[in-house]
């Protein structure tokens, strides 16, 4: 039998962390309707791509676990050398594609 998949929710300071990066320039495509893309959003910025999957900083560590389909999608942009962030707030995100040290 087929498993049946949700659809993603977005996390509460989704909405905030693509702003902010929007803000610096960086291009944002949501990704988030589709629970076995594995990331939340595609974020273009000075000449790179980034995949996100953005979980929420403010809940407790086991709320931010990956689910299956985000692990094997993080595990195949890692073994084509492609990066893949979990950032917890603005500051995570900026800082995973060198916006900030």
């Amino acid at each position: 039998m087929a498993r049946i998949r949700k659809k993603n929710r977005i996390d509460a300071n989704q909405p905030e962390i693509v702003d902010a990066l929007r803000e610096i320039g960086a291009m944002v495509i949501s990704m988030t309707g589709d629970p076995t893309i594995g990331f939340d959003i595609l974020v273009g910025f000075r000449g790179k791509l980034f995949a996100m999957e953005i979980k929420d900083g403010s809940k407790p560590p086991s709320k931010r676990q990956l689910t299956d389909d985000e692990k094997i999608r993080r595990l195949e942009f890692e073994a084509v050398d492609c990066d893949y962030f979990i950032p917890l707030s603005v500051d995570d995100a900026l800082r995973a594609i060198g916006a900030i040290k």
